[in-house]
Order: structure tokens, then C-alpha cells, then sequence
């Protein structure tokens, strides 16, 4: 694509290019401000008075800066995000009158969070009254908009983009000039210096593992800025998105198996969606649950070491490490219990059974009575399983009942009474579309039906039901609409309970498949209709509250429901819309059956 490109572009982009390029010689920069894209090597310097060999050793000149391609003589500027974001910008700003000093510091500023005209006075080293002026001046221009907690930018999604942009370049700049950066996004930097240079900023990743019983030696200090300290979660992102080999892949997979307890599994995937890792996340949960029968299955499997490289260096930590055993569980049962049992399967050991998966570690079951849960229980016991943990109720109401048993091997069963994680009843509706699997002796199995399935892993999020969830999309034809329908009837379940937030399960839903969507490269019907379920059900919560300005609904839902990066203002003010029609039609409705019922 060829740019026309404007006067007061050149004048902006040239005074962006001078931050990078301070000892890049006159010639160069003027041959760059004179630079019509496109243009012929030789027309170049005919039109500069210059000779062609002067111009060549400018344009390499530039080239080496990164701003420029030379090909087949013809000078074109180097396609980098900032100045494809400034090449569309000019078209719809004038960028002198965007730009211009002191008004892109004023811009990025309220691009990170919400300032008043004092406070950037104050940051910038300016008076007020200037500020105020330059500010007036972004309000006429339509980029700014006054708010009570002061300046925010409007929706321009080609400003934010270019500000961002042009954050990470000067966070770049900022940094020491030995260090190596790792990541830089506009707003989190993370670097690795070597141990006895000083640097700014808080340890992290393979620094701090030594403080969660993962003892590293290496030469490097690796930091993040801004120095906020790092959380747990954020320490193993980091590290995975700092190594550079197997090994120290294998050290962030011990560091997990070490330290699974503590970790907020939920918070590590949000973590690396943020630092774009997402899929490197959930390749190495898949990894170390499933063990090398998973490894040629990983997105990443480049990455990630062989299977005894891994157990060998959990064990200098003294981890050991359990691969998948195959192991009949419906033989187990059947050949165990006395009474007719039936029990509901699910999770992945439905899937197995269904041959959509050729592995699993993990046997998810429910029932319907507690002497059938003591029998399971009992019969597991006596085959090698202990009680891990034991989970009552979470609800006040009685027959409600969990626990989780583990072998030596590390497989694992989830047994449930009545409903899963002690809120998620098994309905009647749920009992009629499951299929029956096998009978065998006083034991009759039912698989849940995949869209049932769907919902209880979208709100549980363990380890693994990202993937699983994919794989049932792949293999089955869902019924978006179904999936929808038991989640009301879920919600509505837990209101008639006198829970105060009935709606965690549908957004804890949606935020899991908002990752499905990332993992899947995939974008079910489900996802939009999810949505617009969450956006209705929380701009009533708003409106409840009394908050009824668009901005505040967006605050108010991105704040308190965690959902900043799937929820946005076109959102709102389109479900908005769509509430105030719908509730204002029922209005109408019911002040003419009373106008009819007065006469």
C-alpha cells in the first residue's frame, strides 16, 4: 500500500525519529524528511542535488536505523506498529494540532489512568494554566473527555494504539543500556541484567524461586518495572516468558508441580493472556498432568524438554513426578460395590469414554444418594486410593457432599453428591439428556451431555479444561442455546438459595472462554451469547445501584467483575440501548392496562 504523506506528519514522525536517532547524521534526516515513499534511489538524489553514492550511504543509514527498506532501488519506510499506527492516524487528526509538545505527554499520561489538570501540571512541570489551555484545545479536537476523577481519552482506538506504542518505546528508552529486555507492552517492563550491574526495578521470575523452595543459580538478575513486587503467578509467567532453553523450562515446570497449591490457577492464565503467553500456560499444565504421551500434542512442543529431562531435574528437588496410569475405574466399581449404583460421569474421563481423548489422570463422578457415595468411597479405598481431601456443602442445605481421592500414582476422583464444588446441582434436565454408557453388573454409567460438560468446566477452571473444552467444540456439534438455558437455571437456583452474587457463574464462565476463544482459535456462538447474558444481568446489577452513567456501568463491571479485557464501552452503550427499549416497552405496557383498568 502506497501513503500519501502529509506535512505535518513528516513534522511529527521526523521529531519522533530524532528521540531514537541523535547521532544520526543531518543528511540522513533531511534525506528521510525530503522522502516520498516509493521513491527511485536515483530520483532521490537527483531531486536533493546530491550524488547517488551520497544518497546510497544515507539510505543505508537509515536502514541500519530501522526506518527505512531499500528494494530494487526503491526507498520505502520501514513498516515498524508505530509508523503503520501514525500512517493511519493522519487521517483522522491533524497529528501537528495531536502531537504537538507538551500534548502527547498530556495524552499519554491520561492513557495510563485518569488525571486532573493540576495533577498533570504537577507531573509534566508545567503551570495549570497551560495545561487547562492544551487540554481545551484535545477536548475541541474530540480525543479527551472531563470525568470526575478527571481527564480520560475518548474511544480512539488508533490513538490508544499509537500511545501505547509510543509508551513501550520511551519505557525502552528508560531502561539501562547492558540490560536485556525481555518484554516491554507500554506499561510492564521485564529485563534480566547480569547479577553485578545495578538496575532498577523488583526481582522476579528465576530470582525469586529460590524463595518458593526452587533453588536457581544463575548469572542473571532478572527485573520487572514498575517495581511493584510480583505475585506468585506472575513470578512463574515471568520466568516463562524469560527462558531461553529446555532447562529453564523444565525449572518453570518444577516450580509449578512445587508450588500447585499456592498457585491461583485462574490468575496465572489471566497473567499470561496479559503477556500474550497464554498458550505456552496451558501447554505446560497439559505437559505435567498428562506426561509425555502429551508432549507431541503442545502448540509449543519446541520449547518444552523431553519427559526425562524434566523428572530428572524434579528430582535434584526431590519432586516426583507421576505419569498417567491406565487404569479401568468401571471394572474397579463393578466389580466392588453390593448395591445398584448409578453414576453420572463427566469432565474428562467422559470424554475419554466417548474416544474425543486418549488420556486422562483425572475421573470426575457424580451420584444421587449418600450411601451410593459411601459405597464409591469405600470400594475406591480398598484399591489403593486415600482420602485427599474432603469438602462438604458448600451451600446451607443439606445432602450436598465432596471428596477427592488420590492414588500414589497421581490419578485422581472427584466424587460428588448431588451437585459438583457444592453449588452446581445435578438438575433433572441434566439427568435426561445424559446418554448411557454401560451396564455392567450393579453398576449402570451415564456421560453427562457434552454441552453439560462445557458448563461445569467453564465455571470449575481446572487444570486441563481449557483444552477440553476446545477438543468438545471440535468433535461435537454444541447447542450454544442449551448451555445457556442450565445456566439460568443454575442462577437461578442459587438466587432462590439468597446468594448475594448469583452471577459469578456466568462470569467466571465467560473469562474461561474467552481463553477457549484464545486456545482454540476459535469463536463459538456460545461467546456472544454468553455475553450479552453478562452485560444484561450486570447493567441491571448497575442500574440497581444507582449507577446509570455509561462510564460508570463500564467502571463498575470491569473493576468489581474482573472483565476489563472482554468488556468495553461499545458494549455497554449497545446493551444499554437494548435495556432501556426493552424495560421502557414493558413500561408503556403497564401504564395502559392501567389507564384501561381506571376507565
Amino acid at each position: 500500500m502506497i501513503y500519501v504523506l502529509s506535512e505535518n506528519f513528516r513534522k511529527i514522525f521526523i521529531k519522533n525519529l530524532q528521540k531514537f536517532s541523535g547521532r544520526m547524521k543531518k543528511g540522513a534526516l533531511k534525506l528521510l524528511l525530503a522522502l516520498s515513499e516509493g521513491e527511485r534511489l536515483e530520483d532521490l538524489a537527483s531531486r536533493l542535488g546530491i550524488h547517488v553514492s551520497t544518497a546510497w550511504r544515507h539510505v543505508k543509514e537509515l536502514e541500519t536505523a530501522g526506518l527505512v527498506d531499500l528494494e530494487n532501488g526503491e526507498i520505502r519506510f520501514k513498516r515498524s506498529p508505530k509508523l503503520s499506527a501514525l500512517l493511519e492516524l493522519q487521517y483522522e487528526y491533524n497529528l501537528e494540532e495531536l502531537l504537538r509538545d507538551p500534548r502527547e505527554d498530556i495524552l499519554l499520561e491520561i492513557f495510563q489512568e485518569a488525571k486532573k489538570a493540576k495533577e498533570l501540571a504537577d507531573k509534566l512541570n508545567l503551570s495549570t494554566r497551560s495545561v487547562e489551555e492544551h487540554l481545551r484545545a484535545l477536548r475541541d479536537i474530540g480525543v479527551v473527555q472531563k470525568t470526575p476523577k478527571g481527564y480520560v481519552l475518548t474511544e480512539s482506538k488508533l490513538l490508544k494504539k499509537y500511545l501505547e506504542l509510543e509508551l513501550s518505546d520511551r519505557q525502552v528508552r528508560s531502561v539501562e543500556p547492558y540490560a536485556e529486555i525481555l518484554y516491554s507492552d507500554g506499561k510492564t517492563i521485564l529485563k534480566r541484567v547480569k547479577k553485578d550491574m545495578p538496575a532498577t526495578g523488583v526481582e522476579t521470575a528465576f530470582s525469586r524461586f529460590n524463595d518458593f523452595g526452587i533453588t536457581v543459580k544463575t548469572p542473571w538478575k532478572y527485573l520487572v518495572q514498575p517495581p511493584v513486587p510480583p505475585t506468585i503467578e506472575e513470578i512463574l509467567v515471568h520466568a516463562l516468558l524469560a527462558s531461553h532453553d529446555k532447562r529453564e523450562v523444565a525449572l518453570c515446570m518444577v516450580f509449578y508441580v512445587k508450588n500447585r497449591n499456592r498457585l491461583n490457577l485462574e490468575k496465572v492464565r489471566e497473567v499470561g493472556k496479559h503477556f500474550k503467553i497464554l498458550s505456552r500456560i496451558l501447554d505446560m499444565e497439559k505437559y505435567v498432568r498428562y506426561g509425555r504421551q502429551a508432549l507431541n500434542e503442545l502448540e509449543n512442543r519446541e520449547i518444552f524438554p523431553d519427559w526425562e529431562d524434566f523428572t530428572r531435574i524434579a528430582e535434584t528437588y526431590n519432586i516426583k513426578v507421576h505419569e498417567v496410569r491406565e487404569r479401568n475405574l468401571i471394572e474397579i466399581l463393578s466389580s466392588g460395590i453390593k448395591q445398584k449404583i448409578t453414576i453420572y460421569v463427566f469432565g474428562g474421563y467422559a470424554l475419554l469414554l466417548r474416544g474425543w481423548k486418549t488420556i486422562t489422570k483425572d475421573y470426575d463422578i457424580l451420584v444421587t444418594k449418600r450411601s451410593e457415595f459411601e459405597e464409591i468411597k469405600k470400594v475406591l479405598m480398598k484399591s489403593g486410593f486415600h482420602e485427599a481431601v474432603k469438602v462438604e456443602g458448600k451451600v446451607p442445605v443439606e445432602g450436598y457432599n465432596s471428596t477427592i481421592l488420590k492414588s500414589v500414582e497421581g490419578e485422581r476422583v472427584d466424587l460428588f453428591l448431588n451437585a459438583v464444588l457444592g453449588e452446581i446441582l445435578l438438575t433433572e434436565s441434566m439427568r435426561n439428556r445424559s446418554e448411557l454408557y454401560v451396564r455392567e453388573g450393579n453398576l449402570e454409567v451415564r456421560l453427562l451431555a457434552p454441552e453439560d460438560i462445557i458448563l461445569l468446566k467453564l465455571i470449575s477452571g481446572r487444570d486441563g479444561d481449557i483444552d477440553d473444552i476446545v477438543t468438545i467444540f471440535r468433535k461435537h456439534r454444541v447447542n450454544s442455546k442449551r448451555i445457556l438455558e442450565e445456566l439460568e437455571r443454575q442462577e437461578s437456583i442459587l438466587k432462590k438459595r439468597g446468594h448475594v452474587d448469583e452471577h459469578r457463574f456466568c462470569v467466571k464462565a465467560l473469562k474461561t472462554l474467552d481463553k477457549v476463544v484464545e486456545r482454540g482459535k476459535m469463536k463459538p456462538r456460545l461467546f456472544d451469547l454468553l455475553k450479552a447474558h453478562v452485560m444484561k444481568a450486570l447493567i441491571l446489577k448497575a442500574l440497581e445501584r444507582s449507577i446509570v452513567n455509561e462510564s460508570k456501568i463500564l467502571q463498575f463491571i470491569q473493576e468489581t467483575y474482573g472483565l476489563k479485557d472482554i468488556v468495553f464501552r461499545e458494549d455497554v452503550k449497545r446493551h444499554l440501548k437494548k435495556i432501556k427499549e426493552q424495560y421502557g416497552k414493558r413500561h408503556e405496557e403497564t401504564s395502559r392496562k392501567r389507564r384501561s383498568i381506571d376507565v
